[in-house]
Formats: structure tokens, C-alpha cells, sequence
């Protein structure tokens, strides 16, 4: 994971947090990660997943859960550079 995508991710947590959400990354050593990479999964303030968890657990990306942060698309494109 490069430095632009750890820097990303934490300024996603941060505006994930202020809105009473939380990001899940997929676990290590999850079997998930093997077959589909590296994924995310929000959650609300009730513990129910709000995205990530489509066709199978962990599914959304980065870039998806920034647009469901409500992040711009400035800031995305900074991050992808």
C-alpha cells in the first residue's frame, strides 16, 4: 500500500468517524483477501454494514468508500497521483 492510499484511508476514517461510521479493512490472513485482495466494509453506529458487502464480504474499494465518505473528487484525484 502506497503512501498516497495509507494517507487517503486515514483522512477517510476521520470524516467516517465524525459521521458515526467506521471502516473495516479485510483481516490479513481472511480467505477473502486471497481470492479478491485487499477490501473495505462500513459500518454505522449500529454495527450494520452500510457498504462493502455486496456480491461478498469486504467488497468495496477504496475509491468507493471516499465517495460514500463524501470526499471530492480533488481529494481522490491527489490521492491517486
Amino acid at each position: 500500500m502506497s503512501e498516497a492510499d495509507k494517507k487517503l484511508e486515514a483522512k477517510i476514517r476521520r470524516k467516517l468517524s465524525s459521521e458515526n461510521y467506521f471502516l473495516k479493512k479485510v483481516p490479513a490472513r481472511h480467505s477473502n483477501r486471497e481470492l479478491f485482495g485487499v477490501g473495505y466494509m462500513v459500518f454505522n453506529d449500529r454495527n450494520i454494514v452500510e457498504l462493502g458487502a455486496t456480491s461478498h464480504e469486504y467488497d468495496a474499494s477504496l475509491e468507493e468508500v471516499a465517495r460514500f465518505a463524501g470526499l471530492d473528487e480533488a481529494t481522490l484525484r491527489l490521492a491517486s497521483a
